[in-house]
């Protein structure tokens, strides 16, 4: 069994002869240790890149990979949010509000995604990835949930108020970042990614209510199709 192989028995609560074990991103790190930012990491040739997360992974022993790993920011930098990805060491920042209220999304357009440079990058070191290791380990594609998204487009704080005042508005963005979601996710399966990964920080106890939690976070993963 290998590593791909243990990790889908895994995932499937199947008998294994050792637990499964990922690095949960890591991207930060990967490439800090190389003296790169983030930003290097899809600037770079992506054959490159492709080696770096290689050999990192030799070093770790994750039984799955990232593709761009860390770089989740990509997807709003893809529709036209000012980002941060150049600094050694740190995480990438959306720098400023892309939208002041609900209907500035009618303005956005998902699929420009597919126009941005350091995707583009990204999904070609995708496809390197499958095709030297994809028969073994398993690649994975992280973004952020449609929650955290909407506070990103926003303002989380400006988000969390409109939560409690404009929930009507509030599904509106949440359609749309929904969209983004699933945008991303498809762009990184087409090149090879076969497992994904939503994180949604925002949707903490310590920023939402169990009842905001059921009504705007829980029902979107059942809608990704």
């Amino acid at each position: 069994m290998n590593n791909k192989e243990l990790l889908l028995a895994s995932i499937n609560l199947q008998k294994t002869e050792r637990p499964a074990v990922m690095l949960l991103s890591g991207g930060v790190w990967a490439n800090n240790r190389l003296g790169l930012s983030l930003l290097d990491s899809f600037d770079i040739h992506p054959q490159t890149a492709t080696e770096h997360i290689i050999k990192t992974n030799e070093l770790v022993k994750s039984d799955l990979v990232w593709a761009a790993a860390g770089c989740n920011n990509l997807a709003l930098r893809g529709i036209g949010a000012k980002t941060t990805f150049g600094k050694i060491g740190a995480a990438a920042s959306v720098d400023e509000p892309l939208i002041r209220a609900a209907e500035d999304v009618l303005k956005l357009n998902v699929n420009n995604m597919e126009d941005d440079p350091g995707i583009q990058s990204s999904l070609e070191t995708t496809r390197i990835l499958k095709d030297k290791i994809g028969s073994d380990t398993l690649i994975g594609i992280s973004s952020w949930g449609p929650l955290t998204l909407a506070g990103l487009l926003l303002g989380t704080e400006e988000f969390m108020i409109m939560s409690i005042r404009q929930k009507d508005a509030v599904n509106e963005i949440l359609k749309f970042t929904r969209q983004i979601v699933i945008k991303y996710w498809s762009l990184f399966i087409e090149a090879g990614a076969e497992l994904v990964s939503q994180a949604e920080p925002s949707a903490s106890c310590d920023m939402i209510s169990p009842k905001q939690f059921e009504k705007m976070a829980l029902p979107h993963p059942s809608r990704f199709h």
